[in-house]
C-alpha cells in the first residue's frame, strides 16, 4: 500500500517489503518545515541531524556531536581528513592552532603579499624534518640543527654579512675595546676555546687580535697576538705581556 500525495503521484509513502521509502516523484522540492528539527534512531535515543531555527545545526556520530554551524562557520570535534585544503579570503585567510590547556597559539597566514608561519603567543616555534628538528624559532633568535647553505646572510644587532666569499662586521665599536669576534666554542661546556677579533685601539684605526683560552673549562681569554693597523705585529706571554 502506498500513501500518494498530489495530481500524479508527486509524493509517495509507502513500504516496499525491504524499505520504507519516502518518495518525491512530482515538480518541486522536497521540503520539511520546523522550529527545532529532530532526525533520530528508531528508538529516539541517538539524533543524526538536529538544527534550531535561526541558531546551530548539529551532526552527529553514534550519537555524539562532531560538527555544528555557527554565525562564523563550523566547529569540528575531532579529525578532518580531506584531500585538499583551500582558504580563500580576501582578509588574509589562516589557520589557527590553539593549545587551550598550555594557552598557546600558532598561526598559518597569508596577507599583505607575505605568507606568515608563526606564534601568536610567547613560546617557540618549531620546525621538523622526519620528526628531527631541524630549526627552532627562540625569543632570542633561530637555533638550526645541521648546515646552512647561502648565498648571503645579514645579522642585526652587530650587522654582519656573509657574502662573496668574505664576511663583514658593520660596526664601530668604541676605541680601546674589542669589537666583533670569530669563535672556536666547546658546545658541551660552552666555553671558548679560541677567538680572532677586531681591536678598535685608541688613537689608531684598528687592529687584530687572536686570543686563546687558558682551559678549556674557563671563559677567560688570554690574548696571544696582536696586528695593528700600522702592520706591526706583537706576540703575548701568560701574563699578557709582549
Amino acid at each position: 500500500d502506498k500513501a500518494i500525495f498530489g495530481a500524479g503521484s508527486d509524493l509517495q509513502i509507502y513500504h516496499d517489503g525491504s524499505e520504507s521509502i519516502i518518495k518525491d516523484a512530482g515538480t518541486g522540492n522536497l521540503k520539511i518545515l520546523a522550529s527545532n528539527l529532530r532526525i533520530n534512531n528508531a528508538d529516539s535515543s541517538k539524533s543524526y541531524i538536529t538544527g534550531v531555527d535561526g541558531s546551530y545545526v548539529n551532526l552527529y556520530y553514534n550519537g555524539s556531536q562532531k560538527l555544528v554551524t555557527t554565525s562564523t562557520g563550523i566547529d569540528v570535534t575531532g579529525t578532518v581528513t580531506a584531500d585538499d585544503i583551500i582558504l580563500s579570503d580576501p582578509n588574509a585567510p589562516s589557520i589557527t592552532l590553539t593549545d587551550t590547556t598550555n594557552t598557546l597559539t600558532t598561526i598559518i597566514q597569508s596577507g599583505n603579499s607575505t605568507g606568515i608561519v608563526g606564534t601568536t603567543t610567547n613560546h617557540d616555534l618549531r620546525i621538523q624534518r622526519n620528526s628531527t628538528d631541524i630549526i627552532d624559532v627562540l625569543a632570542t633568535g633561530i637555533d638550526v640543527t645541521g648546515t646552512v647553505t647561502s648565498d648571503g646572510l645579514t645579522v642585526d644587532g652587530t650587522p654582519t654579512t656573509i657574502d662573496d666569499n668574505r664576511i663583514t662586521f658593520n660596526e664601530t665599536p668604541a676605541a680601546g675595546s674589542l669589537g666583533s669576534r670569530i669563535v672556536w666554542r666547546n658546545p658541551s661546556t660552552t666555553y671558548d676555546y679560541a677567538s680572532i677579533g677586531f681591536d678598535n685601539q685608541a688613537g689608531s684605526s684598528g687592529g687584530l687580535r687572536f686570543k686563546t683560552a687558558s682551559s678549556v673549562f674557563s671563559d677567560s681569554d688570554k690574548l696571544r697576538m696582536g696586528i695593528a693597523d700600522n702592520g706591526d705585529i706583537s706576540f703575548y706571554e701568560d701574563t699578557g705581556t709582549t
